[in-house]
């Protein structure tokens, strides 16, 4: 007949609390691991958007500055243009007046003061008006 092993089943090993605090920071180093590597990841792709936006901007920066130069060299140009005009036209209004208020000063002395204030406010308005 066969003989019967007596050998008794050991029970399964009890987990110890160091074991499974051990299992625990594996898995925890795992995920922390991924983690790391996906914002490693965003983080080079965030770089590499704002370097290529700095490009643009360098670029676009290079391309508007001669543009804005000749544009204020126009700007100036024309500026000293409309103030030589002005210093014409102050030139052909004044001395008209001041030839009439000569003429009006010597006619009657005593309203000199009322016509001199309206010919000079009349010449102010026509100069400011061909500005």
């Amino acid at each position: 007949m066969a003989t019967k092993k007596k050998s008794t089943k050991k029970p399964a090993a009890k987990k110890t609390t160091v074991i499974k605090i051990a299992e625990t920071i594996g898995t925890v180093a795992g995920e922390i691991a991924v983690k790391k590597d996906q914002f490693v990841n965003m983080a080079s792709g965030a770089i590499d958007t704002v370097k290529s936006k700095l490009r643009d901007l360098t670029a676009a920066k290079k391309s508007v500055k001669p543009a804005v130069k000749k544009v204020k060299k126009a700007v100036a140009k024309k500026a000293t243009t409309v103030k030589k005009a002005v210093k014409k036209a102050e030139k052909k209004v004044v001395k008209p007046v001041v030839k009439k208020v000569a003429k009006a000063v010597s006619k009657k002395a005593a309203a000199t003061k009322k016509v001199v204030k309206k010919e000079v406010k009349k010449a102010v308005k026509k100069a400011k008006g061909k500005k």
